[in-house]
């Protein structure tokens, strides 16, 4: 389990975050859902260990979490005349993982020989996400997963996260794609004014669009 426990965030004299807590378990799926400058990407780049905070993040295994965390970030970097290949062995040995079991692993059908630098946007994210996989984390933090993505890639990305769901892992996840949230998760967060105003479970969630289309007054 990981307990994120009353996680404040600012920027100068912009509060983002405002005692934000969870409690995530394994073979959970979670959603996290607000408007654009709710505060999901600092709050993502806390838990991530990115960004400095006020308040805990406890995993309950005996090393740190940082350690089981594979982060999807929603623009994901690479560097300069790096191979798609060269980026996913440099992923597997950041966990001393080793990657000759996944010699052939490509679940996306990526160039794998060719520059990061030609990738499209969807590409990148796939090639981020397949770079997590191989890592095998225990948790995985995912940042708009589906942005850019085409539908079967998506589709794809759908049943993975099911499948890791099923070999006990923890998921949290943000999306503007609510449909697919409502798929795939079992709980969901919403995030508002910094903190999570509402948390839904699976009986709930065809409450979850009314609340955001609320949120934004009178349309």
């Amino acid at each position: 389990m990981i307990k994120i426990d009353s996680i404040k965030k600012s920027f100068g004299s912009e509060e983002v975050l405002s005692e934000v807590t969870m409690q995530l378990h394994e073979k959970q799926v979670y959603g996290l859902v607000g408007a654009n400058g709710s505060g999901k990407t600092t709050l993502f780049n806390c838990i991530a260990g990115l960004y400095p905070f006020k308040g805990t993040v406890r995993y309950d295994k005996l090393s740190p979490l940082k350690n089981h965390i594979g982060f999807l970030e929603t623009e994901p970097y690479f560097f300069p005349r790096t191979t798609g290949r060269e980026y996913l062995y440099f992923c597997c040995h950041a966990r001393q993982v080793d990657p000759k079991p996944f010699k052939d692993y490509n679940p996306f059908n990526l160039p794998l020989d060719k520059y990061t630098s030609s990738y499209s946007t969807g590409m990148k994210k796939k090639l981020a996400f397949q770079g997590i996989l191989m890592q095998q984390n225990d948790f995985l933090l995912l940042d708009e997963p589906f942005n850019g993505i085409d539908l079967i890639s998506g589709l794809a990305i759908k049943k993975i996260i099911l499948r890791l769901r099923n070999e006990g892992k923890i998921v949290l996840m943000s999306s503007h794609v609510l449909p697919l949230l409502k798929d795939i998760c079992d709980t969901i967060f919403y995030l508002q004014n910094g903190v999570v105003e509402k948390v839904f479970q699976s009986g709930e969630f065809e409450l979850i669009e009314d609340i955001l289309l609320n949120s934004m007054g009178e349309i």
